[in-house]
């Protein structure tokens, strides 16, 4: 590339790179190499920087390529080599050079791995925002109905990684409204999602939705929505509600699905009538059950995929009494006949079988994820009406120390439990559970009071 052949040949040589590497990364896992990556981007970008149209495409794709290796990337934390791939990506122009467009995507696609191979360096991320301006370029590119097709998936993808990590693009991104151009996207791309890209695109979408409609939500304390954010919503309750009746057991229409869960999270309470309600509890009860049932308890619960649903059913269970029942029955089959064990300190017998719902939903009640811990605590106190006796019934005092310590009433139960009725064969387990269970209580205790 340094040497003085004509630009087809250099071209055809990078093209050959293109081909041997574009499956096999195998020079990733070369150590050693770090300086002559780094002097092959350098090439590439200074001939990037005066290459046509097509050419442009054939030596961003390498560059792509390189950008697998975050060593690689060194060059493009300078200003002078990041505004080359900006300039290449089309954004700021009005998209009407077809031949561009394609070498424009592929820019794209190039910025994207430079922001996930930059998450821990504060000083590119800075870049990206000035001087380079790329936070409004996306927005002023997303406000356009003519974006063509390409450019969406590695534009969305790109803002998701970048803009949760970058307060003043987060700041920026409020101001200029994002949210009303995300729920147009995700309208665009809600009937693609069996294309690939598309459905990238979409997930994305939803992904952003979620992130800029939390301030009408409960995580940061449900403001009153806009008129222009009321009538978004009311656009795509449909769309929601069509995408919670996908097929769970397909992993790529799960994730929509998830998706979908985590944007309800932040529908304004204006807008719940517009679901339809039988329908969107089955639903929601069908994904938590799938859910749950796919995960071993001690390695692969997924806070994730769990937390939102757990969430909105326990927004349901409060708004909706007549729910709790449904609720109940679809998680804790026979729960009527629950009574908990060991003098009310461990759960009920038929919660003992590790395969069961119920067990796995009393995991996450003493699980070390917060958001995970205090949902599922939630949800199972409401489904008892709010009523401590009822609770520990369904739980035993063990799995539902925490939420009864939070709402004043353990210690009434500490007192039951001490009453002349405890049975006089008590074991030495006996013993050792009671030590355990007020150990935690004391862990608790001292937690609070941090």
């Amino acid at each position: 590339l340094r040497s003085d052949v004509s630009t087809d040949e250099k071209v055809d040589k990078i093209n050959q790179f293109n081909d041997d590497n574009k499956s096999n990364f195998t020079f990733i896992n070369k150590t050693g190499d770090e300086e002559k990556k780094q002097n092959l981007l350098v090439c590439l970008l200074e001939l990037l920087a005066s290459a046509s149209p097509a050419d442009s495409l054939v030596i961003l794709r390498a560059i792509r390529l390189l950008g697998r290796d975050p060593f690689a990337l060194e060059p493009l934390k300078e200003e002078k080599y990041l505004r080359t791939i900006v300039e290449k990506s089309q954004l700021g122009t009005d998209f009407s050079d077809s031949d561009a467009n394609e070498s424009g995507m592929e820019a794209c696609k190039c910025l994207v791995n430079v922001c996930v191979q930059n998450i821990k360096n504060p000083e590119v991320f800075d870049l990206f925002y000035d001087p380079l301006n790329l936070p409004d370029l996306c927005i002023d590119a997303f406000q356009r109905e003519d974006l063509p097709d390409g450019f969406y998936f590695p534009l969305l993808r790109f803002y998701l990684q970048y803009s949760g990590r970058h307060e003043k693009t987060q700041e920026l991104s409020r101001k200029r409204n994002l949210l009303i151009e995300l729920f147009r996207i995700v309208e665009k791309h809600a009937g693609r999602y069996e294309e690939e890209e598309a459905r990238l695109a979409l997930l994305d979408a939803l992904s952003l939705t979620f992130v800029f409609s939390q301030h009408l939500g409960p995580l940061e304390g449900q403001k009153e929505p806009t008129s222009e954010e009321l009538e978004g919503f009311k656009r795509i309750i449909p769309i929601l509600q069509k995408f919670l009746a996908l097929p769970i057991d397909n992993s790529k229409t799960q994730e929509i699905v998830s998706g979908a869960i985590k944007v309800m999270i932040n529908v304004p309470a204006a807008c719940t009538d517009d679901f339809e309600h039988e329908k969107t509890l089955r639903d929601l009860l069908g994904f938590l059950v799938m859910k749950l049932q796919a995960c071993e308890v001690e390695d692969n619960i997924s806070p994730a995929d769990l937390t939102p649903v757990l969430l909105i059913l326990t927004s349901i269970s409060k708004a909706v009494p007549a729910s709790r029942v449904i609720i109940k029955d679809t998680l804790l089959p026979g729960w009527r006949d629950f009574e908990p064990q060991k003098n009310m300190v461990d759960p009920p017998k038929q919660l003992e079988d590790k395969s069961t719902i119920g067990y796995k939903l009393l995991y996450c009640m003493t699980c070390s994820n917060p958001g995970l811990y205090h949902y599922s605590s939630e949800l199972l106190f409401n489904l008892c009406d709010e009523d401590g006796d009822e609770f520990v019934r369904i739980v035993g005092i063990g799995k539902g120390a925490g939420i009864l310590a939070n709402r004043g009433l353990l210690a009434n139960f500490a007192s039951k439990m001490n009453r002349p009725t405890i049975p006089q064969n008590v074991t030495e387990e006996d013993v050792k559970e009671w030590q355990s269970l007020m150990e935690r209580l004391e862990k608790y205790n001292k937690g609070q009071g941090q």
